[in-house]
Order: structure tokens, then sequence, then C-alpha cells
């Protein structure tokens, strides 16, 4: 007696072929989401007194499946790394200007504006008993031969808290892409 079992595999092909047409672009869609997270997750992660950093990491797309998070900005592996101690020297003039009040600062920028620097040269020469610092602290503006930066330690919030959560937030949207093709 000879018994012989007949498989209908037309389920099957309809189902592989779904899979497929779907799947690299639900897997590109979790990657992109995912990616729109970290970059949501750095400008949050990253401290505010950074100047510009906050608002200038980009994402970009590297493959089919990768994508990248940076910033142009030199300083940007500094704040995650750290800075040593360093004195900044004039090269060209004779002192530094240094903004000690938003005020001072135009608003595109971020240069000193010229009339703040015009006031303070005013009040220096007509001074009316006040000393040179209290005549620059009153204006905004500090002049210094040379300016004393501290150490600045490590943040490493890549490493500490954007990292982690991005790698947890790509494996839940793979696994709802899976979850729509019909695995699991």
């Amino acid at each position: 007696m000879i018994a012989s079992v007949v498989f209908d595999d037309k389920e099957i092909k309809k189902f592989v072929s779904a899979i497929e047409r779907k799947g690299p672009k639900l897997l590109e869609t979790a990657v992109n989401k995912t990616t729109s997270f970290g970059l949501k997750k750095v400008t949050d992660t990253i401290p505010k007194r950074t100047g510009n950093l906050r608002g200038f990491y980009q994402q970009r797309k590297t493959g089919q499946l990768e994508r990248l998070i940076f910033s142009k900005l030199k300083y940007a592996e500094g704040i995650e790394s750290g800075f040593r101690a360093k004195t900044i020297r004039t090269k060209r003039k004779k002192a530094l200007t240094i903004p000690i009040k938003k005020s001072v600062l135009t608003s595109e920028t971020k240069q000193i504006k010229k009339a703040s620097i015009d006031k303070l040269f005013r009040r220096l020469k007509k001074r009316k008993g006040k000393t040179s610092r209290q005549i620059m602290e009153e204006v905004g503006i500090v002049l210094a031969k040379k300016a004393n930066i501290p150490r600045i330690r490590a943040q490493r919030n890549f490493e500490r808290v954007i990292t982690p959560a991005t790698e947890n937030r790509l494996r839940f949207n793979v696994i709802k892409a899976y979850r729509t093709l019909g695995f699991v």
C-alpha cells in the first residue's frame, strides 16, 4: 500500500512573495523611525550650554539599512570625549573681546555688535570715577590679553544614553515590522 501526500503550496508561495515585496520597505521604515528617534534623543541629551551643537546634528543614509547621526562642528567630538585645559592668546589683535551678556551679540551670527564695542571704548575714555572692570561689566564685554579655558569633563552621552536607547528602539521597530509580515 502506497500513500501519497500532496501539499498545496499556493499559500506558501503567496506568503513568500509578500515577504519579498513588503519586507525591505518595512525594515527600511523601521531604520528610518529609529534614526529619527536617535536624532531627537541626541538633541534632548546634549547639554544646552554647548553652543550651536544641539541644532547641528544631522542624519545621513550610508546604505539601504544604515544611517549615520553626526555633527560637522569641530567641537562635537570634544564635548563627547572632553577637552584639556588651555589658554587662548591673541594673534593679530591687541585684545580678545569676550561677551558676558547676550545683549551685546547679534542674533544671527553670534558676533559682538559693533555698537556695543564703540559704547565700551567711549565709556573707557570717559570713566567718571569707575574702574575698567566696572565699565566692562556694565557694557557686557570683557577685554583680555589671554583667556584661560578650564578642563571640560567628557560627557559620554552617546555611550551612556543615546546608543542603548536607540538600539532598544531599533529592536522594537524591527519586531513590529516582523509582526506586520506575519512572523511571531
